[in-house]
Order: C-alpha cells, then structure tokens, then sequence
C-alpha cells in the first residue's frame, strides 16, 4: 500500500511551559518544545522523513547512516515504509535502550569502531549514499518547520537554545528565521544559542572538545557548518554553551524531581539556560527537547537480553558482509 508524503512527514510537536520547572529554575518564561513527541520519539524523525521521501523518488533503493541510535531508527522505520534499504552504521558505546529497538527495526545492522571511514568506503566505492546530516543539505530544509512552529505557537519568543551536533537544526532553525524576517513577520531574529557537550562517558552522546576560545568542534561537526553557526550567533548576539556529565546529571535530577525527563542533549539544553547572560533570563526563551529519555539505561541494560551483531572494522569485513547479504 502507498505511503503519503502527509503520513511521513512530522509536525506541530507541542510547546509547553512547567510551571513547577521553570520555578526551580527561576526562569519564568522558558518554553520547551518536545521534539519527542515525534512518531519516532526524536526531531530526528523530521531530516529523515523528509530526505527520504526525495530519495524515494529516485533509481537508488539502498541508502546507509552512521548513528548514535534516533537517526538510525528513524532512518530504518521510513525506510521500510517507502521500501527503502539502510545500512547502519553504530558504535560500541549506543545505548543500550537504543540498541534494542534498532535490532528489531533495522534491516543491515554493523558495529563499528570506524562508522565514518565505513560511510565514505561504501560512497566511493559502491556510490551508496549517506542519510547522515551533514552530508545532506535537505535535512536543513526538514529543520526550518521548527523554527516556523516555534515562531506560529510563541511569536514573542527572543531566545532558542539548540543543542548542535551535525549543526542541521540549529541552521534550519536560523533560516526559518531569516525568512520571517525578510517577510517582515518579525523585527529581530531570536538570540540563538548553540549547545555542546565537553568529553563524556554517557553512552550514545557526541562528544565534542573545546579550543582555547572556548568555541567548542563537535568531532560530527564541519568546519564549514562551524562557520555557518558562528554567523547566525554573531548576527542573533547569542553564543556557544559547553556543558559537562555532571551538569547534564543534575539537570536530569532535577527535571525528574520537577515532572520533566528528556535524553542527555535535552538535559544539557536545560543546563545551558543557568550560563545565559542575566539580562536575557527575564526573556521569554524556547529550548529544544530533542530525545526522550530512552537513552539512559536506568538499570535495563541488565533485563535486556544480548543481542548479537556483525561487527565490521576493515573493508574486507564490511566488503564480506556486503556480498553476503546482496547489498551490492
């Protein structure tokens, strides 16, 4: 049966405000937009929804990804409901919780210590294309209906913070913005404020390192898109947060004591709004929960059964794998 482009395509997540939370954090116009309210449970769900449903329309049927876990399982669901192939690509330290779910959705599964050098080897050799963000500008595209929900829903809104990882949703989100501007639909566009994560053993999180500047290079983050966002911080008069394990910890104690739960990327959002200038504070400021809760084992990892998976750390082994399994 034919899938429309309206059944895949998410939208209009909720933008809600925790009386109780934004108490405790003294914050009283802070709004959150639950990304997690997704089909998926991830804004993840939007890039690959929609960069699929492009791809679907042409010759190439087998596609790969490299993921921490949301993209992957977003990428393998869509998939399969337009008859889609994904190679995927994961690491050792995936989630455990995330894990589970992509063994039972995802068709060509591989652990890897190497998913990058994989992605590129499988480009150049095979011509099978990467779904991953940075390597496609329509997940930018996918990412602007954020920014135009979040301008419909709250019009006053003068502060977004973003977690960046590839920076797809912080650029979409930017451009959306450009473009109420240009439409005279606003008179300044919101302070934006990029959001990383210092080194980190939680498990499934991008790490990133900082320079002296204190200007922080995610290892999934391009030297292109990099500048990209440096031009809408410049221009918005927002900056980078960096935020370490333990703030991202308490946050999440406090979100929990608080009637709130959300992945460690939304909790280091939440932790970013105690490093925002005091003057900004009485603003009315949005974040992006972009993950539910999922990702922290809480104890499961031990009630989960094991789960066997190939796992590929040279050509040879991903070339075997390939031809075992009709990929190419």
């Amino acid at each position: 049966m034919a899938v429309s482009k309206e059944q895949l395509t998410p939208s209009n997540t909720p933008l809600i405000s925790n009386s109780q939370l934004n108490a405790a954090l003294q914050q009283p116009h802070l709004h959150l937009k639950l990304e997690e309210n997704n089909p998926n449970h991830s804004h993840k769900d939007r890039a690959l929804s929609h960069q699929l449903i492009l791809l679907s329309l042409t010759p190439q049927k087998v596609f790969a990804i490299s993921s921490t876990g949301n993209a992957a399982i977003s990428a393998n669901i869509f998939a399969k409901k337009l008859g889609l192939s994904v190679i995927t690509f994961i690491t050792p330290n995936i989630s455990h919780n995330k894990l589970q779910i992509l063994a039972s959705s995802a068709q060509n599964l591989i652990m890897t210590e190497r998913p990058f050098r994989m992605l590129s080897y499988l480009e150049h050799r095979y011509t099978i294309p990467s779904l991953n963000a940075t390597h496609d500008p329509e997940s930018i595209i996918a990412y602007k209906q954020i920014g135009v929900e979040i301008f419909e829903t709250l019009p006053t809104a003068e502060a977004i913070v973003i977690f960046v990882s590839s920076g797809s949703t912080f650029l979409g989100i930017a451009i959306a913005y450009e473009q109420l501007l240009n439409e005279k639909k606003i008179s300044a566009i919101p302070q934006l404020f990029a959001v990383q994560i210092l080194k980190t053993t939680l498990p499934g999180v991008y790490k990133s390192t900082v320079h002296q500047s204190m200007e922080p290079l995610s290892s999934t983050l391009l030297e292109e898109r990099k500048q990209q966002i440096e031009y809408w911080l410049r221009k918005s008069k927002g900056n980078w947060i960096t935020i370490a394990d333990e703030e991202i910890l308490d946050t999440r104690a406090l979100l929990q004591n608080n009637h709130q739960d959300t992945s460690p990327e939304g909790c280091a959002t939440i932790a970013a709004i105690g490093k925002i200038p005091k003057i900004i504070k009485s603003k009315s400021i949005v974040t992006l929960l972009t993950g539910n809760a999922n990702q922290w084992e809480d104890g499961e990892k031990n009630k989960a059964p094991v789960i066997s998976i190939p796992l590929c750390n040279s050509i040879q082994e991903l070339d075997s794998y390939l031809y075992k399994n009709n990929l190419v």
